[in-house]
């Protein structure tokens, strides 16, 4: 009986390698049919802003003070106001320092007064310490 089942066995397995090889050499000679290229979106500052992640929110903040933009600096100050992490609203702080615009410094001398986070009350001190006067 066993001499039986060995040839089947063999067969199946050659088969198996043989359908193999056979689907193989087939790919291999099929034209490759190359798929449009999907970009991927570019992830904007505004975008992240909203991430579930702070450290995500803290690029993007960075990313909006070296712009330089007004509407960057508008973001940044609804940032400070709204986040609720304070290593968050502390990157919004440091970064609305070169910023002129009445805005900014309202929204900085607002956390130095109220805010919860120490570290946000220093940032938002030393960002009016170093921030340019008005002209």
């Amino acid at each position: 009986m066993r001499q039986a089942l060995a040839p089947r066995m063999l067969y199946s397995n050659w088969m198996i390698h043989a359908g193999t090889v056979l689907i193989w050499m087939a790919a291999a000679r099929a034209p490759a049919a190359q798929a449009p290229a999907q970009e991927k979106p570019a992830s904007t500052p505004e975008h992240t802003l909203k991430s579930a992640k702070p450290w995500q929110r803290i690029l993007a903040v960075r990313e909006l003070a070296a712009s330089g933009e007004k509407s960057a600096m508008l973001q940044l100050v609804g940032t400070l106001s709204s986040d609720t992490q304070p290593a968050v609203r502390e990157a919004a702080a440091h970064a609305l320092a070169p910023f002129k615009e009445p805005e900014a410094l309202n929204a900085l001398l607002e956390r130095v007064l109220k805010d919860d986070s120490e570290a946000v009350r220093l940032a938002a001190r030393a960002s009016l310490q170093t921030r340019p006067r008005p002209s």
